[in-house]
């Protein structure tokens, strides 16, 4: 039997001339019978037997043609096995934690908020937001999200120090609306955010100007981060801080009977406030 023969024969039928490193080939011949064998690593993968051998030329002919479509066979179903572990396996960006799909999320999130120096004195208070992507196109990926919501304010009683035993409680209420830009994943994500903050201060009188009370209009510009860390979807732990410009800034006055300024309270013209909470996150 001619090895040449043999091997032109192989190469004809795959259309290669070549063959992984690990695979090896082995042809016996013993009398009128022959056998070849197929091994990857050392371990047989495929087996074929010939009784009564025909003529020596049809035979290797034969015989190669055998062994390239036994080949063949073992490369189609090789390349399948790989393409199923690559499709099972997570690639290395999944594994560190699949990528957040930006494209339309809705987010509602609900804060406890302090800020010591946005109102007359150091207030407590909440806020309420909802978040929407690109609703217009929920296909696109963005990072950027309108973000829109309520917030309120009580700040501790303030005491007047022209008047004994009187003092001044304010309450903030107002109306906020502003992007976000941010990135993350399914396990945390950072934003920054710009707000643009409109509503109403009320002051009201406690103790000896127990009488006395006003809504005075006020506004804001800001700007913060928050940090989202999602515990358990669709729920996430969130947290941020934002100072803010106070353009329009209420002014308490306290008068007396007679028409005389007794003492002057007035908002700072810069805040701050810290947030924690939490966010429901539909994405």
């Amino acid at each position: 039997m001619r090895r040449r023969v043999v091997v032109e024969a192989v190469e004809a039928w795959l259309g290669r001339d070549t063959l992984p490193a690990s695979w090896s080939v082995v042809v016996s011949v013993e009398g009128e019978r022959a056998h070849f064998t197929i091994f990857e690593r050392g371990k047989l993968v495929a087996v074929r037997r010939f009784d009564d051998l025909p003529d020596c030329r049809d035979f290797e002919a034969a015989l190669g043609a055998s062994i390239g479509l036994s080949l063949e066979a073992l490369l189609t179903r090789r390349a399948e096995v790989e393409q199923e572990r690559a499709e099972g396996e997570p690639s290395t960006t999944e594994s560190e934690g699949p990528r957040e799909r930006q494209g339309s999320p809705l987010a509602s999130t609900i804060h406890g908020t302090f800020a010591p120096t946005t109102l007359t004195s150091p207030a407590w208070g909440g806020s309420l937001t909802f978040e929407l992507g690109a609703p217009w196109a929920p296909g696109v990926e963005s990072n950027v999200r309108t973000r829109l919501g309520v917030l309120s304010l009580w700040a501790l009683p303030t005491e007047l120090t022209e008047v004994a035993d009187a003092r001044l409680e304010t309450r903030l209420m107002a109306a906020r609306v502003g992007p976000c830009l941010g990135d993350g994943t399914r396990s945390w994500r950072l934003q920054a955010c710009a707000d643009l903050m409109a509503g109403y201060v009320s002051g009201r009188g406690s103790g000896a100007v127990r009488a006395l009370g006003a809504h005075l209009p006020w506004a804001a510009v800001g700007l913060g981060v928050e940090g989202r860390l999602w515990i358990v979807e669709p729920l996430a732990l969130s947290a941020g801080a934002q100072a803010n410009l106070q353009v329009v800034r209420p002014v308490f006055r306290v008068v007396s009977d007679s028409g005389r300024e007794v003492e002057e309270l007035r908002i700072p013209s810069a805040g701050l406030m810290v947030h924690v909470g939490a966010t429901w996150s539909y994405r």
